[in-house]
């Protein structure tokens, strides 16, 4: 071995060896959390050079971003010290280059790649032309394609796999046109790749003959068509295997991005198409303390869909994790806030991040930190109150309060599309312009009145003025206007219908959460829309100044995008069921063991400590709910994770505690029944009904009887069909009501689905946690 090898191998364990040392061979690398899986891929692929003589130029490696590709390129260059390189990119750029190198065996040898923004507008001009424009979304047929071609392993499209009849002759017609245009589009570069090694024996033998050693990296990230892919690329016309080496890495415990495609199963079943595959485990992990690695190896291990896999350190320690049940979401927001202020006295110059499972619970979090004048950075994200939708329904509030605010009136003129366009716009500012001093109401009427504007767009604008008189009049508090404002507007409809689905529920979720900060707002006495909106005013000034250095930065992001990052704390909040694991992947069993794989990530992002929260109260869809701690709270032993009860404590308590954890002192300090009592939440008189923003009957008849009838026509503001807004109420259940059964006593419905024949499944939380029952089991709670 000469001396380049020796020192690839240098400082690498002995399981790390056993994955970088040999030259031939099928190989399954499942590399735990921390244990130095890049060190590995890169340092196998200069082994493969320096000791075994590969020509660089018959090596690829694949991953998942540009970034990753960047970083392995540099360390390849720097390990193997040779002026060639091997192919290292992502796969759809490998892919791309495959095909731009081989046109004359394409059926479309000319093709151009089609980026986002074409393929957007070449499908809503079909959507449109088909006539679909009303009921059909554009990006409703997008989300069906890309899954379409995402299972397409055969290099064919299989249009069957598209349920909806119309969405799926809207794709093929797509199809057509992107084919008449000469045009690739993303998801094209893989199928058509996999369609030139399958239609062209010749070209596969000879691709074979000059690459002969393939790695993958973060392969459990990987879709059936990649997966397959890979199956073209290193077995011959007759299934074979045919390369030297081909080398896989990666971890199903951190499989989280089914949603997109990804499946774990490539990874467990991974012998099955690879008969003569070695697999190996990387266990030892450099990052964590071992607690922390011990609490996710318990976690970890109630997953059915695993291999056996122990991460374990030589970094020990101990008192280094901590699970606190506060009493709101506003107490867990402020112990955030006060961990970050004590992290920066006790333990300068670490970091620290904040988990949570949806984007919509930074809201409380941001502003406990602003309210503590505590910088915050949000990790692929944006600020609560600079997203999209929140500032449309902001602005619609502000205009509501100033009918003179030409921003917030172009702003939402035509949000939701009012058929209001730039012509509409010009038109109306340069009225206003004429006439500065009057309000936009007035300047509206004065553009119907001399028939500049006619027709639908009249209707449309005669309807939104409407909105905001009747507002004017009746005054509303703040909690009734976004609600009215939400139901008039139908904004959660048209959330609904402009967004993949995924996307629209959580901005539908932010909403929500709006509508609970608002709640929350009256609750502390802004009662009106002026104090609302400058409590709001305040937040997004102190939010600007966010960025600012003050010797520690918390960052605040989702499970999914701490996914390769590490911090000194890592703080994991609101675990509670129906927020994590979500309600939605209750009953189903892959989608849960996907959640714990999530927690399993967001633990093991840890390097110091850890600190798990759940409330026993939080505003959701702007009213107080009680929340039952997550079903994953009962898989941390409490040897591992001690639980404290800081329901009662007042913050002088919440300071305690956390002086004592992160200074190391050991023992249990808290004692609730002698700590003072934690304020409660006061519930407002104001109720949701069965739908979120749906008006209550009682508030409904008000509101009728006071008048607001708008000249547009509208729907019952009921929620659209296939939308995730959650369920219809029946006659006889409604969310929030209390029931009653038999075995599992008193439980309040969260959500009601109604199946075909009358059958009605209810999602009840009971003391012993969340299930789904048939409504025919319970009876209404007689007080």
């Amino acid at each position: 071995m000469n001396e380049q090898s020796v020192s690839l191998l240098a400082h690498l364990n002995e399981q790390q060896r056993a994955a970088v040392e040999p030259g031939r061979g099928v190989f399954l690398v499942r590399a735990g959390a921390g244990s130095g899986k890049t060190r590995v891929i890169t340092r196998r692929i200069a082994h493969l050079i320096a000791h075994h003589k590969a020509e660089p130029s018959s090596i690829v490696a694949l991953t998942f971003t540009n970034k990753a590709a960047n970083e392995m390129k540099e360390r390849v260059a720097q390990l193997a010290q040779t002026t060639t390189t091997p192919a290292i990119g992502t796969f759809h750029a490998y892919c791309l280059r495959l095909l731009k190198t081989n046109r004359h065996l394409l059926a479309l040898p000319d093709f151009t790649i089609m980026d986002e923004d074409d393929r957007d507008k070449l499908i809503q001009k079909i959507v449109s032309a088909a006539g679909f424009n009303k009921q059909i979304s554009s990006n409703a047929v997008s989300h069906a394609l890309s899954n379409a071609k995402n299972q397409s392993a055969t290099g064919s499209i299989n249009f069957s796999l598209i349920d909806h009849p119309v969405i799926q002759d809207l794709c093929m017609t797509y199809e057509k046109e992107r084919k008449l245009a000469h045009c690739l589009d993303f998801d094209d570069l893989l199928i058509e790749t996999i369609a030139l090694f399958k239609n062209n024996p010749s070209f596969r033998t000879s691709y074979q003959s000059f690459v002969r050693h393939v790695l993958v990296d973060e392969y459990q990230d990987t879709n059936l068509v990649q997966h397959a892919l890979l199956r073209f690329m290193t077995c011959d016309n007759q299934g074979i295997f045919a390369l030297d080496s081909l080398c896989v890495v990666g971890d199903e415990d951190q499989s989280i991005y089914s949603w997109r495609g990804a499946t774990v199963h490539n990874i467990l079943e991974f012998s099955k198409d690879f008969p003569q595959t070695v697999s190996l485990v990387i266990e030892q992990n450099y990052r964590s303390v071992q607690p922390i690695l011990s609490l996710a190896n318990e976690v970890i291990n109630n997953n059915a869909s695993r291999l056996p896999k122990n991460l374990w350190s030589e970094r020990k320690g101990k008192d280094r994790i901590r699970l606190v049940k506060m009493a709101s979401d506003r107490h867990e927001a402020d112990l955030v806030a006060r961990l970050t202020s004590f992290l920066k006295k006790f333990h300068p110059g670490e970091s620290c991040a904040v988990l949570y499972r949806s984007h919509h619970q930074s809201r409380s979090l941001e502003e406990a930190l602003l309210r503590h004048s505590l910088s915050y950075k949000i990790i692929g994200g944006i600020q609560f109150y600079e997203r999209q939708e929140v500032k449309d329904l902001l602005a619609y509030l502000r205009l509501a309060v100033n009918p003179y605010d030409r921003v917030s009136f172009s702003r939402i003129y035509n949000a939701p599309t009012r058929g209001l366009g730039a012509k509409f716009e010009e038109l109306f500012f340069e009225v206003w312009s004429q006439e500065p001093l009057l309000p936009f109401n007035a300047i509206a009427q004065k553009l119907i009145d001399s028939g500049a504007i006619a027709g639908a767009k009249k209707n449309s604008l005669v309807a939104f003025c409407e909105l905001f008189s009747f507002i004017a009049k009746n005054n509303p508090t703040p909690t009734a206007a976004l609600e009215l404002i939400v139901q008039k507007t139908e904004y959660l409809s048209y959330l609904s219908n402009a967004f993949d689905k995924s996307i629209a529920l959580e901005k539908i979720e932010n909403v929500r959460e709006l509508a609970s900060a608002v709640q929350a707002a009256e609750d502390r006495g802004c009662t009106s829309l002026e104090a609302f909106l400058n409590e709001v005013a305040l937040v997004q000034d102190h939010a600007s100044k966010a960025d600012r250095d003050d010797g520690l930065q918390l960052q605040l992001m989702t499970y999914h995008a701490a996914k390769g990052l590490e911090f000194d704390t890592v703080v994991l909040a609101g675990l509670e069921d129906g927020l994590f694991p979500t309600a939605r992947s209750l009953d189903i069993p892959a989608s849960f063991e996907e959640e714990r794989r999530l927690l399993y990530v967001g633990i093991t992002r840890a390097r110091e400590r850890l600190l798990m929260t759940h409330a026993q109260q939080r505003y959701v869809f702007g009213r107080v709910t009680q929340q039952i701690a997550s079903r994953f709270i009962e898989e941390l032993p409490k040897a591992l994770a001690p639980h404290e009860d800081g329901s009662q404590w007042a913050p002088f308590n919440t300071d305690r505690f956390l002086e004592t954890w992160l200074t190391g002192n050991t023992s249990s300090f808290s004692n609730p029944s002698s700590l003072p009592q934690a304020p409660k939440f006061t519930r407002s008189s104001f109720t949701w009904d069965a739908e979120p923003f749906k008006l209550s009957k009682e508030r409904k008849e008000n509101l009728d009887h006071q008048g607001y009838t708008p000249s547009r026509a509208t729907s019952t503001f009921t929620t659209p069909p296939n939308t995730p807004l959650g369920p219809k109420a029946s006659s006889s259940w409604r969310p929030f009501q209390t029931v009653q059964h038999k075995s599992f006593g008193v439980g309040v419905i969260k959500e009601i689905e109604e199946k075909s024949g009358g059958v009605i499944n209810l999602t009840i939380h009971f003391s012993c946690g969340i299930k789904k029952i048939n409504a025919s089991f319970v009876s209404p709670h007689q007080k």
